[in-house]
């Protein structure tokens, strides 16, 4: 790596401290503001919901702000409106993450409010009910969407089984299933110091640990949870096998356009190949100047736009490529993308291409943690894939080294042309015709799927 890129990617220092409950918590200083951001990560996505009750966890989050032991709901939007704020928060399959930002001499009274939602959630039922009957409105809705609701299904398609296939936001069916009660039990489950990370990031006080045991220092975990009762293993069963080419036609009569979907499992986060999957992406579909969108938009002109990625978690990944094409279109459409992955396959990527993919991923990168409360965000991302903090310090190293042999050979060991699920929500007698090369194929309505 050149001297020039070592001085321009200079990382924040951060420290680590341990609270006497257990909460582990990162500090990442920044002066430049008078501005603090706390941050709460839960190790437990969306993939820890029940079989038969999707969507759990996304509820949980939905009404965990909706009061506490001693406010209630209107109170808590009163308080954290007084801090010239939001209370925030994100779930995804790994884990759930929750946050609030204000000016750094309000800290107290921001970790007072936030460590109340995060520990003394009430959990009313009208609030759950409310929240419930929101959700079942959304996934209701969601079949209007085409471009949403393919993605939604093709996740599902794709993992089968396996969790990181549950609909995030839950069914029509397991919605229905859902009580208050599982959200209070969900709670108590995964809800406690050894299951969390803390971060603060922006202009703290030197008494800031002190401040965390004053707010969160009594915190523990419910009678009868242990440490390691939130580590949910996967039964290898659920893991979707190789299979041939796959094609599922999902009929939607008011399907103006066709929504394509495709793709097949791949690497999770930590694997070593994960980092030259994505690399080679960049010149696959991950860019405007991508070999898919140079053929199949710009030579072919079939679409608008399309995208590939490697999509990886902690357990598991995925290769997908997305697009929208006209219904007239579609057989061509997925010949000219499979023509594209075969010879990506074969051939890999140029010396060239490596060197602008590096390039790109560099400036992605920098953009991501440019600042404290993104560098902070980004080292609890992987804390949730089980990376070490230190990958955040060597991530320039290991792009730089990676080489064109090693890149080209991970996409010719883990890029699958011969295996792709290939899923297409359209008005199946538009597309029929154009789908012969691609039989067998099973075809079910929309609604099969909300």
């Amino acid at each position: 790596m050149s001297k020039s890129e070592v001085d321009y990617y200079k990382p924040y220092s951060f420290s680590k401290k341990t609270l006497s409950n257990g909460l582990e918590v990162l500090l990442v200083k920044d002066t430049a503001l008078p501005y603090i951001s706390f941050d709460m990560m839960f190790r437990s996505g969306s993939r820890m919901d029940p079989a038969d009750k999707e969507g759990l966890m996304a509820l949980l989050t939905e009404v965990i702000d909706k009061g506490t032991k001693k406010l209630s709901a209107v109170q808590v939007a009163e308080n954290i409106e007084v801090l010239g704020t939001s209370f925030l928060y994100s779930l995804n399959k790994d884990a759930l993450f929750f946050s609030v930002e204000t000016l750094s001499w309000l800290d107290e009274k921001a970790l007072e409010i936030f460590s109340q939602i995060i520990t003394q959630p009430s959990f009313l039922e009208q609030e759950f009910q409310r929240a419930k009957e929101k959700a079942i409105g959304w996934v209701k809705r969601s079949g209007e969407d085409f471009s949403s609701y393919s993605s939604r299904v093709f996740n599902k398609y794709l993992y089968e089984s396996h969790p990181y296939g549950f609909y995030q936001n839950g069914s029509l069916g397991s919605l229905k299933e859902i009580s208050g009660g599982d959200i209070k039990k969900r709670y108590d489950e995964y809800f406690y110091p050894h299951n969390a990370l803390f971060s603060i990031s922006g202009q703290y006080s030197d008494d800031i640990i002190e401040k965390l045991e004053k707010f969160l220092g009594k915190w523990k975990a419910p009678s009868g949870v242990s440490e390691t009762s939130s580590k949910k293993n996967i039964d290898i069963s659920l893991v979707p096998s190789v299979k041939r080419k796959e094609l599922l036609i999902i009929n939607h009569p008011a399907a103006i356009q066709s929504e394509i979907r495709m793709g097949h499992i791949s690497v999770n986060s930590s694997h070593p190949d994960y980092l030259s999957l994505k690399t080679a992406n960049v010149i696959l579909g991950g860019s405007f100047n991508s070999r898919l969108m140079k053929r199949i938009r710009v030579q072919k002109g079939l679409t608008y736009g399309i995208s590939s990625a490697f999509s990886a978690k902690k357990e598991l990944g995925a290769f997908k490529i997305g697009l929208a094409v006209r219904n007239d279109k579609v057989g061509s459409a997925l010949l000219e993308i499979m023509g594209v992955l075969e010879d990506f396959h074969k051939n890999g990527l140029t010396a060239e291409e490596l060197e602008k993919a590096k390039q790109l991923l560099k400036n992605q990168f920098i953009t991501r943690v440019s600042t404290a409360d993104s560098f902070a965000h980004y080292l609890m991302y992987l804390n949730s894939q089980d990376i070490s903090y230190s990958y955040a310090k060597e991530y320039f190293v290991k792009l730089t080294s990676l080489s064109l042999d090693t890149v080209n050979e991970a996409v010719s060991k883990h890029l699958h042309p011969d295996q792709m699920k290939v899923l297409i929500l359209t008005n199946v007698d538009k597309v029929k015709s154009q789908l012969r090369d691609f039989e067998p194929f099973t075809v079910k309505d929309y609604k099969t799927f909300l």
